[in-house]
């Protein structure tokens, strides 16, 4: 997730000085996403860190963060336990180099974690780290003998019982799912239908469990599936507009990415408006995920071009917006022809 892209409306890596102090211009206050440590003079640098190795910790086993270091220094505020952060930043007096700091905060953390990145921000001879941490797939993780978790805000230690069922949690590949429009072509002598040239992807980020058995399903609001009708290899529904790519490879590795390439016949009384593409896809022990495209199509050149209007990719089925998610009613309705 890009949790820098959420509080600060930027990248990670595009963050400046001037970012940082926009965002303490309003007073701030600790979720259980984001926390803030300012940088006190006294004391050692090692003990410094101490406080970096318990958050990302805690994030790390909960739903990953965002941590600030050199943010202002946190002021109480009456009838309430959480602290207010606004004001002067208090930085790191001295410049840090990113992968050192990286491999120093992964270090004192087992086992040792991936998903940890840091944006070192330099004013002169201070700095401020801004750590983005996301969840791991790996966890629970511990930092001096104990293990963290975020709650109500702070970094706490975690309980026997939230150990117990991170240790017990399910594991499963982590797969992404994505839609490529390529070209709209006319056949010649052939006036009457376009063809419409896409590429499905699907990749598995897991880099530890290879998947089996993947599949997809991809459906068109517009034209059918070439060769629908004769095609052996594959299945379709809803008269050729829905593809159905069973086992399309045997076992998906880490990073190297499964392509089909397929291709939608259009006629030309249909071309024109919105495309609508929905791809659904899984594999033998991973839940199934939807991303869903829409483009809009008309004939200002020839042939025409597809330009993409609206994206939402790589979201588990049972999290779908109500306003994508079918009903069971439909679903029964459109599978049963009822």
């Amino acid at each position: 997730m890009n949790y820098s892209l959420n509080y600060f409306g930027k990248s990670l890596n595009d963050l400046t000085w001037e970012d940082i102090e926009a965002y303490f211009a309003e007073a701030k206050e600790e979720t259980d996403t984001v926390e803030y440590k300012s940088f006190a003079a006294q004391g050692s640098m090692d003990s410094k860190y101490e406080g970096i190795y318990k958050a990302a910790c805690a994030f790390l086993n909960s739903n990953g963060g965002i941590i600030i270091w050199g943010s202002p220094v946190g002021t109480a505020v009456a009838g309430r336990k959480e602290k207010s952060f606004h004001g002067a930043l208090s930085p790191v007096t001295q410049v840090l180099e990113k992968d050192a700091v990286i491999s120093k905060v992964s270090s004192r953390i087992t086992p040792m974690p991936e998903g940890i990145n840091v944006k070192i921000i330099v004013n002169g001879a201070n700095c401020i780290c801004v750590f983005e941490i996301q969840k791991s797939q790996y966890s629970p993780h511990q930092t001096n003998n104990t293990y963290y978790m975020r709650l109500d805000g702070q970094s706490v230690p975690a309980p026997h019982y939230f150990v117990e069922a991170m240790f017990r949690q399910i594991k499963y590949p982590d797969l992404e799912g994505y839609v490529k429009v390529n070209s709209i072509a006319s056949v010649p002598n052939q006036p009457i239908r376009y063809y419409l040239s896409l590429e499905v992807y699907i990749f598995n980020w897991s880099a530890l469990q290879n998947e089996t058995n993947v599949s997809f399903w991809l459906t068109t609001n517009r034209g059918t599936f070439l060769n629908h009708a004769s095609d052996t290899i594959n299945r379709y529904w809803l008269n050729g507009k829905q593809i159905i790519c069973d086992n399309i490879i045997d076992v998906l590795h880490h990073g190297a990415p499964m392509r089909k390439g397929l291709t939608i016949e259009i006629p030309a009384g249909e071309i024109v408006g919105e495309l609508h593409l929905l791809l659904h896809f899984g594999g033998k022990n991973s839940p199934l995920k939807s991303s869903e495209y829409k483009y809009q199509i008309g004939m200002q050149t020839d042939p025409p071009i597809a330009v993409e209007s609206e994206r939402v990719e790589n979201i588990f089925m049972h999290e779908l917006p109500q306003a994508m998610a079918m009903s069971k009613e439909e679903k029964i309705r459109i599978i049963m022809g009822r």
